[in-house]
């Protein structure tokens, strides 16, 4: 999660989901979070709303959260 986040440094935006620290990319119509689940991975989720509606980051939280419910130790 740090290297996706310090690559692109100028358009992250640092949120937490469920506990976990997360890096946000996004605009209107996409939108890419990698959450730091473990210090050997992080889980991504690319989210494309192609009109905008509903928000993408906002999709992309919602199935963030329902994985991490999945994960073992989350």
């Amino acid at each position: 999660m740090q290297k996706f986040a310090d690559a692109r440094k100028s358009s992250v935006q640092m949120i937490d989901i469920s506990g976990y620290p997360t890096a946000q990319v996004g605009n209107k119509t996409n939108c890419l979070l990698a959450l730091d689940v473990s210090d050997q991975g992080s889980l991504y989720v690319n989210t494309v709303a192609p009109s905008g509606n509903p928000n993408p980051c906002d999709l992309s939280k919602q199935f963030a959260e329902a994985a991490l419910k999945n994960l073992p130790n989350a």
